[in-house]
């Protein structure tokens, strides 16, 4: 039988939040270890990084090579690397830096009962878009797989711009923290599970820290759903008039998270939120979408009420209501599963990742938006699927590679 001493533990890594300093934490990592057997298991590389002109993650050795996760075989030592390289994005760094320096976007503190502060990113205005990401994404972060290529289009930076842009008045910019719900007290933040399994531990063996649901959650935002009737509830009111318009983007678990809580609160944000949309998978997860006062702005016109638009030529299906979903059709193609999701579903132009289908869909979806904000009493109607546009085509031509096969 063989035992470890207490002492011959291998020392958890460190590594600098700095993209040019990042590799130093390897080569600390490698003098602190004394034994064998450890460095045998370590990778050599060493990885430094910088941001290109074109806002672009490269690595310095190498400016045609973005970020390396597998820098060593030791899971920890790859994780506190992914970590550090992550944390220099978040709302705490760089986004936080770059959104302080516009003039007409004012940070506003949002305290916290545990004396540090939550960033609310805000624009005083009767008009404020709301964006609901995924619940295990950090702060202002749509898809790391993107930020690599783009910081811009992998993060909220893009969207702000363009938000911002496309609007004739100051339109409000609210960023819901949907995946940091756990309160790191030795940081004085609030991270994501990711996040919280790769903080410092004691050696590189030990196992996370544990999580105590006293001390290490904040008082009604224990769960993504208590965060979103936090945003409506605390947030919303005290940043917003009273007679503000709301439009809510949702994203993964998060849009169903924010519809089902309007469905059981329609009744007192029916006047103000003006427009929905979701970016999703091809399959709705949350909730059936079943009350009918919900339902008539969602889209779906019940039996009882589709006496209403008897008279209206054209159908009336959905209301104000969208969905961008997973597809290899380009952007805003329309598409079929409205039985599922109850309004019009529209192609995300992403065919892969549900993360990445708000920055790919994100301007038409401020499109969709100021549409809502310019046309008094807008109403979308059906959209025709490509699928039902293409069976209607009679045109059809056999090539030379079809009469091989007939």
């Amino acid at each position: 039988m063989f035992r470890r001493l207490s002492g011959t533990e291998p020392e958890d890594p460190t590594f600098p939040a700095d993209l040019e300093r990042l590799g130093d934490g390897m080569i600390d990592f490698r003098e602190k270890s004394q034994l064998s057997l450890v460095l045998s298991t370590i990778l050599t590389q060493v990885f430094r990084y910088f941001i290109k002109d074109a806002d672009q993650v490269r690595q310095l050795k190498d400016p045609t090579k973005c970020f390396h996760f597998w820098i060593s075989k030791n899971e920890r030592v790859n994780e506190a690397q992914r970590e550090a390289f992550n944390s220099r994005f978040t709302l705490y760094t760089f986004l936080f830096t770059w959104l302080s320096r516009h003039n007409s976007l004012h940070t506003h503190n949002y305290p916290n009962p545990s004396s540090g502060t939550r960033m609310a990113f805000f624009v005083p205005t009767q008009r404020v878009i709301v964006f609901f990401g995924e619940t295990h994404q950090d702060h202002g972060i749509f898809a790391w797989r993107l930020i690599e290529e783009s910081v811009s289009s992998g993060s909220i930076i893009g969207f702000v711009k363009d938000a911002q842009g496309e609007s004739s008045d100051n339109t409000a910019i609210l960023i819901a923290n949907m995946g940091q719900l756990l309160w790191y007290r030795g940081g004085g933040r609030a991270v994501t599970l990711q996040t919280w399994n790769a903080l410092p531990r004691a050696k590189g063996t030990d196992p996370p820290m544990l999580i105590d649901e006293a001390r290490n959650r904040v008082p009604g935002n224990e769960t993504p759903a208590q965060h979103v009737k936090s945003i409506f509830e605390d947030v919303l009111p005290r940043f917003t008039k009273p007679d503000a318009r709301i439009q809510v983007l949702g994203t993964g678990d998060g849009a169903a998270e924010v519809v089902a809580y309007l469905e059981d609160t329609w009744e007192e944000w029916a006047g103000k939120v003006t427009a929905i949309a979701v970016t999703t998978g091809p399959v709705w997860i949350g909730r059936e979408v079943e009350k009918e006062n919900f339902k008539a702005f969602w889209g779906q016109v019940s039996d009882r009420q589709s006496w209403l638009f008897s008279h209206i030529d054209t159908k009336v299906f959905v209301k104000r209501a969208r969905a961008y979903v997973v597809s290899d059709e380009p952007v805003e193609t329309p598409l079929t599963g409205q039985e599922d999701f109850g309004c019009n579903v529209y192609s995300a132009g992403e065919n892969a990742h549900v993360e990445c289908t708000t920055p790919k869909a994100y301007q038409k979806i401020l499109q969709f938006f100021k549409l809502v904000e310019d046309v008094p009493g807008y109403i979308e109607v059906e959209a025709v699927p490509l699928l039902l546009q293409t069976a209607t085509d009679t045109s059809f031509k056999v090539t030379s590679e079809d009469q091989i096969w007939s």
